[in-house]
C-alpha cells in the first residue's frame, strides 16, 4: 500500500507535469506516467523444506475403541518362555528402529504407518495421546502375537489367549493383572483385526518425507524405551543368551538393510540443507543489494524532485525525465533478476525435492521388483529341480524347461514393470487428490472463516449460555464417563473378586488336601513309630525274658554248685568232726588206758578229765570252722 506522503508527492508531480504539458508534446506518455508508478517489492525468501506438516489424528484411547468381548486369559506352557514375545517384538524394533516407514493407510479417520520386512513381517504403529500404539504380526497372519501401548505390551497366543503382560521396564506382570487388563487386551485384539482387514482393502499413501521428520523424534523415543528395557531387564538377557539370539539373527539382514537406507538419507538431507543454506544466502545477499539499491535511487528520485520546484528549461525537463526512465528501468531488471533468481531457487528445490522422492520410491520398487523377481526365480528353479530329480527326460526337456524359466522370467519382469507404472501412476492420482482435497479444503477453511465472521456478532450475546450449556454437557459427558468407567472397573473387581475367591477357595480346597495328606501321612509315621516301639518293646521283653532266664539258669547253676559245695563242706565237717571226735576219743582212751597203766593219785585224774574236755571243745570248733569255709 502507498503511503499519504508518497500519494501527496506524486500528485504534485503529475500537476507539475501536466503544467507543463504543451513543452513536453515531444516525449512519450509513460514518461510521464512513471511519476505514477511504486518501487518493486522487496525479493522474498525462497520456502523452506521444514514447512509444518498437517495435522496428526490420534486414534482413540482404549476405553473408547468400539466395544469388545474381553480377552481370554490363558498360561506359558512354560516359565522359561515368558519372555519368547518381548524377544520378538524387541528384534522387529530393533530392524526398523530410526527407518522410515514403508506405506501408510487410512483407517478411521487416522493414519497408521507400516514397516515390512522382506519375509512379511509387519509392524503397524498409529499415533495417540502419549506417543504411538503398535501393533506386531507374523508373515500371512491376520491376528498380532504383541501390542504394545505406552504403558503395558500384551502377548497372545495362537488361539488369541491373553497368556502374559510387560511393563514399559521390562519386567513380567502377576498372573492377576491379565485378569485385570483383559478389557483393554480384547478391545486391542479387535482393533488389530480391524486395521490388518483395512490393510488389505484401503489404498496404501506414501508418508511424506515431512512427516516423517516431524514424528520421527517420537517413533524412536518409544522404540528406544523398549530396546532399553530389553538391555537393562537381567530375565530378558538371559532368555537371549539361552536361545542364542534367536530372534536378532532372524532380522540381521533387514536391520542391517534399514540402517544403510537411513544413513543414505542422512547424507542427501545434509547435502539438501547445505544447499539450501547457500541458496539463502544467496537470496539474502541479493535482497541485501537490492535494497541498497533501491535506497540509492531513492535519494536520487528524492534529490530530483526537491529540484523539480525550481524553474528550468525544457532540456533540463527532458533529461531529467530521461534519466528518471532509466532508472525506473534498471528497477525493472533488478526486480526481475531477483524474481528470476527466486524462480531458479524454488525450482532447484523442488527439482531436489522430486530427485529424492523419486530415488526413494525408485529404491523401494527396486527392491520390491528384486525380491518379487527373486521368488519367482527361486520358485521356478525349485520347480525345475523337482522336475529334473522325478522324471528324466532328454535335452529337448532341459531346453523347454529353460525357455519356461526364462519366459517366467520374463513375464515377472514385465509384472514388475505394469506394477511400477501403476504405482507412478498411482502416485500420480494420489498426488492429484492431495491436491484437490488441499484446494477443497483452503476453500471451506475461506467458506467457515466468513461465515464465522458474519455469525460471531450475532453469537455474542448467546456464547456465555452455550458455554454454560457446553459445561453442563461436558460435565454430564464427564460424570457419565465417570459412571461407565466406575461401572466397567466395578464389573472388573467384581470379576477379579470372583477369580480371586476361585482361587482362594482352589488355593483353600489345595491347602486342605495337603492338610489331609499331611496329616494322614504324619498319621502312618506315627502308626509305624507305634508299630516299631512295640516291635522294640517285644524284642526288648524277649532279651530281657532271655536274659532273665539265662540269669535263672545261671543262678540255678550257681545255687546248685553251692549247694553242692555245701553239701561237701558239710561231708567234709562232718568227716573233720568224726575224725576230731575220734581223735579225741583215741586221745582219751589213750589217756584212760595210761591212767589205767600206771595209777595215780586223785589230783591226777581231775587232769585227765580236763584234757579230754580239752580235746573234745577243740574238736566242735574244728567243725564250726570247716562248717564258715564251705
Amino acid at each position: 500500500m502507498t503511503s499519504p506522503l508518497r500519494r501527496r508527492s506524486l500528485r504534485a508531480g503529475l500537476l507539475a507535469a501536466a503544467g507543463l504539458s504543451l513543452a513536453l508534446s515531444a516525449c512519450k506518455p509513460e514518461d510521464v506516467a512513471f511519476w505514477n508508478r511504486e518501487a518493486p517489492p522487496p525479493p522474498r525468501l525462497p520456502l523452506t523444506l521444514d514447512a509444518p506438516p498437517p495435522p496428526l489424528a490420534l486414534a482413540p484411547d482404549p476405553l473408547e475403541l468400539p466395544p469388545a468381548p474381553p480377552a481370554r486369559v490363558g498360561r506359558l506352557a512354560s516359565y522359561n518362555d515368558g519372555y519368547a514375545w518381548a524377544e520378538r517384538a524387541y528384534a522387529l524394533d530393533a530392524a526398523f528402529y530410526q527407518a522410515p516407514p514403508d506405506y501408510g493407510f487410512y483407517y478411521d479417520d487416522v493414519q497408521p504407518w507400516v514397516w515390512e520386512t522382506e519375509d512379511d513381517w509387519e509392524l503397524y504403529a498409529e499415533p495417540i495421546d502419549q506417543g504411538y500404539r503398535y501393533y506386531y504380526y507374523e508373515p500371512q497372519a491376520a491376528n498380532p502375537y504383541f501390542v504394545r501401548d505406552d504403558e503395558f505390551g500384551y502377548g497372545y497366543d495362537d488361539l488369541g489367549r491373553l497368556v502374559i503382560i510387560y511393563d514399559l521396564a521390562g519386567r513380567i506382570l502377576p498372573q492377576n493383572i491379565l485378569y485385570e487388563r483383559a478389557d483393554h487386551a480384547g478391545r486391542y485384539w479387535a482393533r488389530a483385526k480391524a486395521l490388518r482387514r483395512a490393510a488389505e482393502r484401503e489404498r496404501r499413501v506414501r508418508i511424506e518425507e515431512r512427516q516423517w521428520r516431524a514424528r520421527r523424534p517420537v517413533v524412536v523415543e518409544t522404540r528406544t524405551a523398549w530396546i532399553e528395557a530389553a538391555a537393562r531387564e537381567d530375565r530378558w538377557r538371559a532368555y537371549r543368551e539361552r536361545t542364542g539370539e534367536r530372534e536378532l539373527r532372524r532380522f540381521r539382514e533387514e536391520r542391517e538393510r534399514r540402517e544403510r537406507l537411513v544413513a543414505r538419507q542422512e547424507r542427501a538431507e545434509a547435502r539438501a540443507a547445505q544447499r539450501l543454506a547457500r541458496q539463502q544466502e544467496l537470496v539474502r545477499e541479493q535482497a541485501a543489494r537490492a535494497a541498497a539499491d533501491r535506497s540509492d535511487a531513492a535519494g536520487a528520485v528524492a534529490e530530483r524532485r526537491a529540484a523539480r520546484d525550481a524553474p528550468r528549461p525544457l532540456a533540463a525537463l527532458r533529461e531529467q525525465v530521461r534519466e528518471r526512465r532509466e532508472e525506473r528501468q534498471a528497477e525493472r531488471q533488478a526486480s526481475r533478476a531477483q524474481a528470476l533468481t527466486e524462480r531458479r531457487a524454488q525450482a532447484e528445490r523442488s527439482r531436489t525435492e522430486r530427485q529424492a522422492r523419486a530415488e526413494q520410491q525408485a529404491r523401494r520398487e527396486s527392491e520390491r521388483s528384486e525380491r518379487q523377481v527373486r521368488s519367482e526365480q527361486q520358485r521356478v528353479e525349485r520347480q525345475a529341480q523337482a522336475d529334473r530329480a522325478q522324471v528324466e527326460r532328454p535335452a529337448r526337456a532341459d531346453q523347454r524347461a529353460r525357455s519356461q524359466q526364462e519366459r517366467a522370467v520374463r513375464e515377472v519382469r514385465a509384472r514388475a514393470e505394469q506394477q511400477r507404472a501403476e504405482r507412478r501412476a498411482q502416485t500420480d492420482r494420489d498426488q492429484s487428490e492431495r491436491q484437490a482435497r488441499a484446494e477443497h479444503q483452503a476453500r471451506r477453511e475461506r467458506e467457515r472463516g466468513a461465515r464465522e465472521a458474519q455469525a460471531r456478532v450475532e453469537q455474542q450475546r448467546s456464547e456465555r449460555q452455550a458455554q454454560v450449556e457446553r459445561a453442563q454437557v461436558e460435565r454430564r459427558s464427564r460424570a457419565e464417563q465417570q459412571a461407565r468407567r466406575e461401572r466397567e472397573r466395578g464389573v472388573r473387581e467384581a470379576q477379579a473378586r470372583v477369580e480371586q475367591q476361585r482361587a482362594e477357595r482352589r488355593a483353600q480346597t489345595e491347602r486342605a488336601r495337603a492338610d489331609r495328606q499331611a496329616r494322614s501321612e504324619q498319621q502312618a509315621r506315627r502308626e509305624q513309630a507305634q508299630v516299631e516301639r512295640q516291635a522294640r518293646a517285644q524284642r526288648e521283653e524277649q532279651q530281657a525274658e532271655r536274659r532273665a532266664q539265662a540269669e535263672r539258669q545261671r543262678l540255678e547253676r550257681q545255687a546248685a554248685r553251692e549247694r553242692s559245695a555245701a553239701d561237701q563242706g558239710r561231708d567234709a565237717s562232718v568227716r573233720a568232726a568224726e575224725q576230731a571226735q575220734r581223735r579225741a576219743q583215741a586221745t582219751a582212751e589213750r589217756q584212760a588206758r595210761r591212767q589205767q597203766a600206771e595209777p595215780r593219785a586223785g589230783s591226777d585224774d581231775g587232769d585227765g578229765k580236763r584234757a579230754a574236755e580239752r580235746a573234745q571243745r577243740q574238736a566242735e570248733r574244728a567243725a564250726r570252722r570247716a562248717e564258715r569255709q564251705h
